[in-house]
């Protein structure tokens, strides 16, 4: 799965590259799983309350601008989400 594999890259992107190139990333992946819901889930309102609440909570990590803390919410709360998913499919 794409965003997955974003996630991981991330993971490890953040030592070798630009502030900016890290926020562009970051805010790509938000992205991606925003129209990943969006496309999924549109007709399930509990999933698409819970994504926003997701959404809000990875912008408001990146206004820290704690790269690890970035990088940790990706990979410890929207990875597992994602892996069970792709386990469902």
């Amino acid at each position: 799965m794409k965003i997955l594999k974003m996630i991981e890259a991330f993971s490890t992107d953040i030592y070798f590259k630009m502030p900016h190139e890290i926020k562009n990333d970051y805010v790509n992946i938000c992205e991606q799983l925003a129209d990943f819901f969006e496309e999924n889930y549109s007709e399930n309102e509990d999933v698409i309350s819970q994504s926003k609440a997701l959404l809000e909570h990875l912008f408001a990590v990146m206004q820290t601008n704690d790269y690890i803390k970035m990088a940790d919410v990706l990979y410890y709360t929207v990875k597992p989400i994602f892996e069970d998913i792709n386990c469902a499919v």
